[in-house]
Parts: structure tokens; sequence; C-alpha cells
């Protein structure tokens, strides 16, 4: 659980930094095949890299200490099976998200499938349409374009022509990457934004096609003609609402009238390089047997000699936990005695990190075992050569129901 809330908080802070350079610096930029990539870069790099092991790795040296044990009777109710609960809770909701987008996506692509099987041919110069009887919309999905029976024969080479661009550029693969992102991120309101700025330079690059061989005002002013809704998505519609119309239309009159800044651009890559860097940070602890000149001391100690302070430290340690640590129902239950070793590291600050089991007894008193070391916060931290350093500690915990 903790892996999968670190992948998609590092994945949100580098959609969330190269959206803002987009917002900014890009997104009124004439360069419209880089702010496609930068947008298709950004949005499949995090997650792609995210999950594989991290290639920036800092060694940091690390002691090893056994503790003596300690022993558990019969207590209260532990709190591991509302935690395992809850983790299955959460699980259900990720994967019923993530079968409802599928489902979503499997009727759209049923719906186009459908449209092209019913649809009528029609060819039109050397290109072949598919006529939608009583329609006026016109879209592209791949190879097809489609294209209503309403449309006025006038006005058919225009739109074919800015139908034609979209396939030709390849937009529809964009359009199902993003989609099949959205499937594992369907929670995440980036990724709609993503879509949406993405299919937005689309419709400018198309635009920026058809400008060549047709005036503005004939071009707008058939735009503004064909502004409707569809029910279907995952298509590049030739004219939509009235808002994107009027950034399309502005992009168009903007054509060499403003200068790139390039800057922009070449820092755009090098930036999010640095923050993947930044981020996909993993820390090996090399093992040193030696043992550090004070070991980690656990509460308020004080002694004439190293000893009296272990055990004064151990004392503590096993006061606190006898406290913390309960015996699980479900253990008692099925009469569950045993031993669970947990392996555990006393960071530099004091903390406790990387907790793990090292010998499993029971599930639920593994868990228990695990969540009461996780709530000791006095440690002070070992030292070497007059150093924090950090040291890895071994505990047995015995669960004894007499």
């Amino acid at each position: 659980m903790q892996a999968l809330i670190e992948f998609v908080l590092k994945t949100t802070i580098l959609w969330a930094a190269a959206l803002f350079w987009y917002r900014v610096f890009l997104q009124k930029q004439n360069l419209l095949t880089a702010n496609r990539i930068f947008l298709l870069l950004s949005l499949l790099l995090p997650p792609l890299l995210f999950s594989l092991p991290s290639w920036r790795i800092v060694e940091e040296k690390i002691y090893s200490y056994n503790l003596a044990g300690i022993a558990v009777s019969v207590g209260a109710e532990a709190i591991a099976k509302p935690m395992q609960a809850g983790w299955q809770l959460w699980t259900l909701l990720l994967f019923s998200g993530i079968s409802i987008a599928s489902i979503r996506l499997i009727i759209n692509l049923y719906k186009l499938i459908k449209i092209v099987k019913t649809a009528k041919k029609y060819f039109f110069e050397t290109i072949t349409l598919l006529r939608l009887p009583r329609s006026s919309d016109a879209y592209t999905f791949f190879g097809y374009i489609i294209v209503g029976e309403d449309i006025a024969e006038s006005d058919l080479s225009c739109v074919v022509a800015h139908e034609s661009a979209h396939r030709r550029l390849g937009h529809s693969f964009d359009v199902m990457l993003v989609e099949c992102c959205g499937l594992l991120f369907w929670f995440h309101p980036l990724v709609y934004l993503y879509k949406s700025l993405l299919m937005e330079v689309h419709e400018y690059q198309a635009d920026r096609e058809v400008r060549r061989n047709y005036s503005l005002q004939y071009y707008g002013q058939l735009l503004l003609q064909h502004a409707m809704n569809t029910h279907v998505s995952l298509i590049h519609k030739f004219s939509n609402h009235s808002s994107q119309l009027k950034k399309r239309i502005f992009m168009m009159s903007q054509k060499n009238k403003k200068k790139v800044n390039n800057i922009a651009y070449l820092l755009s890559m090098p930036l999010m390089l640095a923050f993947l860097w930044a981020l996909n940070v993993q820390t090996i602890k090399a093992q040193v047997v030696s043992e550090p000149d004070e070991m980690p001391i656990y509460g308020r100690c004080a002694g004439n000699n190293v000893d009296e302070v272990k055990n004064c430290s151990m004392q503590n340690l096993m006061k606190d936990l006898a406290v913390q640590i309960k015996y699980p129902k479900s253990a008692k239950e099925q009469k569950k005695e045993g031993k669970v070793f947990v392996e555990f590291v006393v960071s530099k600050s004091g903390k406790v990190e990387d907790a793990k089991i090292l010998k499993s007894m029971d599930p639920a008193c593994d868990a228990e075992a695990l969540r009461a070391l996780k709530s000791l916060k006095q440690w002070n931290p070992a030292k070497k050569d007059g150093k924090k350093v950090a040291v890895k500690m071994v505990l047995p915990i015995a669960f004894r129901l007499s």
C-alpha cells in the first residue's frame, strides 16, 4: 500500500510540474509538434519509470545489533484486523474503478466499430469516406474519415482536408494512449486535463494544415456553422463548443506574429529529467558487522558504564512495548503461540524505519508486532566517531497465552 501511495504521489508531482510549465510557457507557442511531444512524454514517462527499480542509489552504512526478546501475554483485541480490512477496501475500490473505465472504453469502441460497419462508403477525389445519414458530424478514427451526409458539397472539400490531417498525423494513436493511461489512473483529474490539452493541440495542427489552402474568414465561418456535440468519444470532431473554437481561431490568426520562446522548449526536457532523477531515489543500506561507539538508547537513561545504559534502554523498551502490544483476538481464539522476529532500523534522526518481519508466526501477530514497534518515538540514535549513524536491530517478540 505504501509503495502504491508513493508511486501515485511521485507521478502526481511530476505531472503537476509539467502541466504548470506547459500552461505558462508552451501552450500559446507556435511549435505545435513540440507541444504534442512534450504532453505525451510528460504524461507517459513518469508512471513508466516510477514503476521500474530506482536508478539513483545512495549508499548508507548501517550497523547491526540484536536485542533481547520480550514476551506478550493475553491482552485486549489488536487493530491488525481493521488495518487489513482497510487495505482490502482500497484494493476493491481501485480495481472497481479500473473495471468501470475499461467497460466505458469498450462501449465507445463498440459504438465506433458499429458506425464503421454500417456507414456507407463514398469516394471523394482519392479518399474513401464513410457517410452517416441524417448527420452533420465529421470526425476521424484511426484510418477512417466519417462525415455526415448533411454536410454541403461545397464545404466537403474543406472538412475532408481537416479530417485527413488528423489521420495523416496519427492523432488517434495519441488519444488511445491517453485512454489506456486513464484506465489505471481513472481517479486522477490530471489525466483528463492532459487529454483535453492534447486534443486541443491536435485541432491546432489540423487547422494549420487546412489554412494552407483556405482563407481564415471562410474556414472560421465553417467551423462556427458546424459547432455541435456528439455522443461518441475517442474521436476528433471537426467542430465543437464555442470556447475552444475561439482558441482555435485565435491561434490561426496569430500565426507567424509571435516569436517562439526557444529557451522554454530547450529547458523542458532537462527539467523533467531532473525531476525524475530527484524523485526516483533509493537508499541502499550497507550492513556493517562492527558496533558503533554508542548504541541506540530508548528513553532517558543515565549510568556509569555502557552496560547500565543498555539495561536501562532495554527496560524502557520492554515497558512501552508491553503497553502497546495487544494479543490479537484471532490468535487467542485459535490458541496460537510463538515468536515473531522483527527487523527494523533506528535512523540517524531516531526514527523507526524499514520495519519488517524476519520470521513470521501468525499474520495478526505479525501485524500487531509491526504496529507496536512503529509507534515507538523515544529512540536516541547511535553514534560513531561522534557522528550519528543508523543501526539495524532485530527484536524477538513472544506471544504466549499463559
